[in-house]
């Protein structure tokens, strides 16, 4: 009011001349007012999210509508999520809409043709919705091809991969190219990289090539190549005992009851202890019919290193009619 000292409303003098004032608002919090490098914080903050936002700026400057704010690129992971935060609500549903109908389908059938033609489409409508959250409209053909690249190789290196790096190291899909016990070929199974391996586990490894001689059934002598990825049956882990004895396999003295796939070549008689860093994985369902291996070259293809043990298969995700967990 005319002739008052003071603020009616915080009590600060409005003698400036004389007055000694605070930098601190007098409506500041109590967590700012005991720490005041807050503000210089705050301030530097402001500072750099100003000059790292002036060279796209600049670089987008030919562009109308252009959207390049914090609020607007966060909102970029999710489909249509920047559009509704701009004020284009039906836009953005319908961005959401359309990537989560190709999304979720292609999660569905992940490990297969069609999954990976899915998720590519899902794919580029989350990169088309990203370019139309930033961009309101493009000067040329040319500059809309660029700016779709650079949101594109964005998406993927900030979004994807980080995700899908993660979701890999628990849940990774194989489609069945070979006859398998138990599953038939185009089956896509799912294995977690970091499960406990334990005996009676159903694993999916990788042989590393090897050559063992050997004979087929008609007596011919041969040598068989064995390599890449398998599924089989871990039988025994790292310190426990294992006999193979008149074509049985005995683990800690137990008698192991698991598929034909233990069953060991007629007079093989070997006793051992598990070594550090190996487990024991019967080759029965690498050898086709017409093998004939000896017990040497049987025990060379049973103990596996635990680094080529991929992880432990869990579940079966296609076909549709066959989804089931894996005992």
């Amino acid at each position: 009011m005319p002739g008052s000292g003071r603020c009616a409303r915080c009590g600060a003098s409005l003698a400036l001349a004389s007055a000694t004032i605070d930098v601190i608002p007098p409506r500041a919090g109590k967590l700012q007012r005991n720490l005041p490098q807050f503000w210089g914080f705050r301030r530097g903050w402001a500072n750099f999210v100003q000059a790292a936002s002036q060279p796209f700026a600049a670089t987008f400057s030919r562009f109308d509508d252009v959207r390049f704010d914090p609020g607007t690129v966060f909102r970029l992971i999710v489909p249509g999520w920047a559009q509704v935060y701009r004020g284009k609500r039906e836009r953005g549903l319908l961005f959401l809409a359309a990537y989560l109908i190709t999304f979720f389908p292609a999660l569905l059938f992940t490990g297969t043709m069609l999954g990976s033609t899915l998720l590519g489409l899902a794919f580029g409508i989350h990169v088309m919705s990203a370019v139309d959250a930033m961009v309101g409209r493009f000067s040329d053909f040319a500059g809309r091809v660029s700016f779709s690249l650079f949101a594109a190789m964005a998406l993927f290196g900030f979004v994807y991969l980080p995700v899908g790096y993660v979701t890999t190291r628990v849940a990774t899909p194989i489609q069945i190219t070979q006859l398998v016990p138990g599953f038939e070929r185009g089956d896509v199974l799912w294995y977690d990289r970091s499960a406990e391996i334990k005996p009676g586990d159903l694993v999916y490894y990788e042989v590393p090539r090897t050559t063992v001689n050997g004979r087929l059934t008609n007596g011919q002598a041969a040598n068989f190549v064995f390599q890449n990825g398998w599924i089989n049956r871990v039988v025994a882990v790292e310190g426990q005992s294992v006999v193979w004895r008149d074509g049985k396999l005995l683990v800690d003295g137990e008698l192991f009851s698991g598929s034909n796939s233990t069953l060991a070549p007629e007079g093989l008689a070997q006793e051992f202890v598990v070594p550090a860093g190996k487990v024991v994985i019967p080759p029965g369902t690498l050898i086709r019919d017409d093998m004939q291996l000896g017990g040497e070259a049987w025990l060379r293809l049973s103990v596996v290193s635990r680094s080529d043990v991929m992880g432990r298969l869990f579940f079966r995700s296609s076909p549709l009619r066959r989804i089931s967990f894996i005992d």
